[in-house]
């Protein structure tokens, strides 16, 4: 098992560096890219976004673990409510912790509302 994040292509991140500057420029211990699976490059990697958008209520996302989770947006008394992924036994989630999380990323499996034809908004 892989030590280290995987990330899908598609996925928006956040991408701390920490370096050396040296003539104007930061030093990056000689990578021209970044690869994100080398464990000495010093960077911080944040998840921001899945690579299949975001989730969306009546869609299916499962996590890297292959946990599936149904996508709805409870009603709020303040503000704008948030999304939130919930799984088969009830236990409630909001997206972002699952895909930032160990589990992580997320990926949508299927859009129910495109099955059913309704908009689950």
């Amino acid at each position: 098992m892989s030590t280290h994040p995987i990330y899908r292509d598609g996925e928006t991140v956040r991408v701390t560096v920490t370096g050396t500057i040296s003539g104007g420029e930061v030093s990056l211990a000689g990578h021209t890219f970044l690869p994100l699976d080398d464990p000495n490059l010093p960077v911080t990697v944040e998840r921001i976004d899945p690579a299949d958008g975001t989730p969306k209520p009546g869609q299916i996302w499962a996590d890297s673990d292959g946990s599936e989770y149904y996508v709805t947006r409870p009603h709020s008394r303040i503000g704008r409510p948030a999304i939130y992924l919930t799984d088969v036994i009830g236990n409630t989630w909001q997206w972002r912790d699952i895909h930032a999380g160990p589990s992580g990323p997320i990926t949508l499996v299927r859009d129910v509302t495109s099955i059913t034809g309704e908009d689950a908004r």
